[in-house]
């Protein structure tokens, strides 16, 4: 066997479907980021609050210059290092969340204009893989992926997914029930030839 062909005739249903797996993928990662952003922003906040008088002192001094006595008060400011950083850090997630969501409603508007786009022509999307090259045909697009940009791989709910280096999104989706269990693992065996990494 040198190449496999999986043709997806019901593209526009599988379009949607693919692209929420791709979404999923990502979403992940943001909460992974989310979750680390907002802990650590909280509990810098929180530290300083408790440790209100640990960065905070008045001090007192005096001077007795001939026959005047100097005397001051220098006050500290409470506002220390680590309240600082953590309201960065809690802004900075907070910006980044409405970017999260103005991003989903993008993504999913285009993922939707695509499905359409593909109801309303062949509804076809052919791959075809072999040692050499990934190729990947749609009536709006035709491209040629090498492997050596392809850098991860991973499963997901049945489907074999291919990450590109290029883009958080860029990720080659295949429907294992597409293709027989021979070309499945011809193409598993594709992968480990060329040293393509598994992810979780």
């Amino acid at each position: 066997m040198e190449i496999i062909e999986i043709r997806d005739s019901n593209a526009s249903v599988s379009s949607i479907k693919n692209n929420n797996i791709r979404w999923n993928i990502y979403s992940k990662k943001m909460f992974k980021f989310f979750l680390i952003v907002y802990s650590v922003g909280i509990a810098l906040l929180i530290y300083g609050i408790f440790n209100f008088n640990e960065f905070s002192r008045k001090s007192y001094s005096k001077f007795e210059f001939k026959t005047q006595i100097i005397q001051t008060n220098n006050y500290y400011s409470n506002w220390h290092i680590s309240e600082s950083i953590g309201i960065v850090m809690l802004f900075i997630a907070f910006v980044q969340s409405i970017n999260y969501y103005n991003q989903k409603k993008i993504f999913f508007k285009n993922a939707n204009d695509i499905s359409i786009k593909l109801l309303e022509t062949s509804n076809e999307i052919l791959i075809k893989i072999d040692n050499e090259f990934v190729k990947y045909y749609s009536p709006d697009l035709n491209i040629e992926i090498k492997w050596k940009l392809i850098s991860k791989y991973s499963i997901y709910n049945n489907h074999l997914l291919l990450y590109l280096d290029e883009g958080k999104q860029s990720i080659l989706v295949i429907d294992k029930s597409l293709i027989s269990l021979e070309e499945y693992n011809y193409l598993l065996a594709i992968i480990n030839k060329k040293r393509v990494i598994k992810i979780n």
